[in-house]
């Protein structure tokens, strides 16, 4: 048996098993022992009887003394048993098993786990696992995992074929042998841990052991990705105080200390024969686009083409606006390409688009490209940004986000990039006053929103998280944006409302973007799509309903789209059926302004995975605590850094090895 061997290998995994899997990703013998458990039971102690409490995970230890299958009146069978102990006895109960009668014997002794339930004022043990105690324990007396499932496959036959498999093959480690004593436990024994653990303590090393082998190979494609970058020459870019600081008079704003530093970096990189590989880190709002627009400038009077790539049309729209304002006085007319745009365009020294962009490379300067800037770049398919970047000269490169990342995270997630931080807001921007409001104050709040439309003339957003009513039980207090549309309509008759959501075509979407920043509609009835980059001066009100089902990151990230003017901006965070929990959370939002200290809290509280695992980087398997470990980070960085230094194409194969997925993204970011 091999690890790339298909499952269909195994002993009772036919077509239909093999089926049930594929919706787990479980596809070869590599991805079977690789799906790990989500929680453990601790079963590794047994209960005395007399010892039980009502709700208690147990393991007990007890002779069979009787079992008996009693037919129900609705065709159903009921299995009733009693164990005793030293210490006094239990009835045990299973519905629909009469095969049972043939697999427990009576006078043997057993190992039976699960919940205490209490029925009548007796205690029961309902639907327990069990197992004879002479034989070796997979499911009860030690500490039991439980994985995630889909539909026909069990905890119990998942432990049978990952047991299986660990006692049918051996994990070879796969780093030197120089490095042993710098591991936590050998890679064969850390998968027989996670999966089947002695203890806590070699539980908690497997753990350390895989998140090592993750971090590793994060650390080690940031450090090969950093000095293929380092062997990439680019032509130097000379900048012109003079220019920048005609810019600067051109501003109705002052620079922050943060904005000027970061622009002062951005210089420095441009003078270098290495291209830039910088991100300019910067919570919204902070102000970030008047460094690219620094930057832009300086390239553009060189004789050099900037591109300029963002996410979504609105945005590309947005800084197509900005970039033709704040340059008009230095001639420079930027060109807007997007999925919209005509076959033949003009070429031009400063190109502003969308990944439609990337799918135009007429219009691109190949010899003379200095400089690219990407906006929200983990927005970018890792695949579309490699592509371009294998196909054009090696530019400077500019890379901005408004998602603010902890410090541990942003090494292990951009280790290679140098990174700049706007952590400071422009002057007179107020802190957006925000509130958690309660279903029975939500007549009062919409009476307040509307005295706020009709007489201060502003604007409002409301956040609903689904475009449309759910059948699902778990959704059906969820607020939809269609029905929500619809109903604030009777609710604020005398206002002009709009809707928008993510299925609407490019054009349809733009258009109302456009229409509501022109004042035509009061209120704008929205799905998350305006997450980013969305710039409306005038909207000074977001409400966010079922704001309980958004994490503290997104929610920072759409209170983040009003508070842009110089009036008083509010956030109103609308939730039913709310939970202590939730509510807690919710509070932290009133709370805090700053997005870092948001994000740090919700890494607490969600834990890394849902908030920066697929989103961010498409392969970071978070879900050991960890992995975020601020030392563990310092030694995975320490051995990339040792494993670079080996042969090539040792570092290559080490990662194709750690990281299959990871190995295959060529981007430079």
């Amino acid at each position: 048996m091999r690890l790339n061997h298909s499952v269909a290998n195994l002993p009772g995994v036919g077509p239909a098993y093999q089926k049930r899997l594929q919706k787990l990703n479980i596809n070869t013998i590599s991805d079977l022992i690789n799906h790990f458990p989500s929680r453990y039971l601790d079963y590794s102690h047994t209960t005395p009887i007399n010892k039980l409490e009502p709700d208690q995970e147990v393991c007990l230890k007890a002779t069979l003394v009787s079992l008996t299958s009693v037919r129900l009146p609705n065709r159903k069978t009921l299995q009733k048993a009693t164990v005793t102990d030293s210490t006094g006895s239990l009835q045990l109960t299973w519905f629909n098993q009469p095969y049972l009668t043939n697999s427990l014997i009576p006078k043997q002794q057993y190992y039976f786990t699960g919940q205490v339930d209490q029925f009548r004022n007796q205690l029961i043990l309902n639907s327990p696992d069990f197992e004879p105690i002479k034989k070796k324990q997979l499911h009860t007396n030690r500490i039991i995992p439980l994985y995630p499932l889909t539909a026909g496959i069990s905890h119990k036959w998942l432990r049978h074929k990952i047991s299986l498999v660990l006692s049918s093959l051996t994990i070879k480690e796969i780093f030197p042998s120089s490095l042993k004593s710098s591991l936590p436990i050998d890679l064969n024994s850390a998968y027989h841990q996670i999966h089947f653990p002695d203890t806590q303590k070699q539980l908690e090393l497997a753990q350390k052991r895989l998140s090592l082998n993750d971090l590793i190979s994060i650390y080690l494609k940031s450090a090969l990705t950093q000095l293929d970058w380092q062997q990439r020459s680019t032509t130097p870019i000379s900048t012109t105080p003079s220019l920048h600081n005609q810019l600067l008079k051109k501003l109705d704003f002052d620079l922050t200390t943060d904005q000027q530093q970061a622009i002062n970096d951005v210089f420095t990189d441009l003078k270098q024969t290495i291209p830039m590989n910088r991100l300019l880190q910067g919570d919204v709002g902070s102000g970030k686009t008047i460094v690219a627009v620094s930057a832009a400038l300086q390239v553009v009077k060189q004789g050099f083409q900037t591109l300029v790539l963002a996410p979504t049309q609105v945005l590309a729209e947005q800084h197509h606006q900005s970039f033709s304002q704040l340059l008009k006085p230095f001639s420079i007319k930027p060109l807007l390409v997007t999925g919209q745009s005509k076959k033949k365009l003009p070429a031009a020294p400063l190109v502003i688009g969308t990944h439609a962009l990337l799918h135009r490379p007429e219009l691109i300067q190949n010899q003379k490209l200095g400089l690219v800037v990407i906006d929200e770049q983990h927005r970018f398919g890792v695949l579309q940004r490699s592509s371009f970047f294998n196909s054009v000269s090696t530019p400077h490169l500019l890379t901005m986000s408004a998602t603010p990342i902890p410090r541990t995270i942003a090494l292990s997630l951009y280790g290679h990039l140098t990174i700049s931080n706007i952590n400071t807001l422009p002057k007179n921007r107020k802190p957006i006053k925000t509130k958690v409001v309660s279903e029975i104050k939500r007549p009062q709040a919409y009476q307040w929103i509307k005295q706020q439309v009709t007489t201060r003339k502003t604007q409002a957003f409301f956040i609903c998280p689904l475009i449309e009513d759910s059948s699902s039980e778990s959704l059906k207090t969820v607020k939809a944006a269609t029905s929500e549309y619809q109903r604030l309509q009777q609710v604020f008759p005398d206002l002009k409302i709009a809707l928008l959501h993510g299925k609407m075509k490019p054009e349809q979407k733009n258009t109302i973007l456009k229409e509501f920043k022109s004042k035509k509609y009061d209120i704008l009835v929205s799905t998350p799509v305006i997450e980013v980059g969305i710039d409306i001066p005038n909207a000074n009100i977001m409400v966010i309903e079922g704001a309980q089902r958004f994490g503290l990151s997104q929610l920072h990230q759409l209170r983040g789209r009003v508070g842009r003017g110089e009036h008083q901006s509010f956030c109103l965070l609308f939730s039913s059926e709310i939970s202590t929990t939730s509510l807690h959370r919710l509070k932290l939002m009133e709370k805090y302004q700053r997005g870092l200290t948001l994000a740090k809290l919700d890494l607490q509280l969600r834990g890394a995975g849902e908030i920066f695992g697929t989103a961010q980087s498409g392969h970071l398997d978070t879900q050991f605590p960890q992995f975020w470990n601020a030392d563990l980070n310092k030694q995975a960085k320490q051995i990339a850094q040792q494993l670079v230094l080996l042969p090539k194409p040792q570092p290559q194969q080490l990662l194709v090895t750690l990281n299959p997925n990871l190995a295959k993204t060529t981007s430079p970011n």
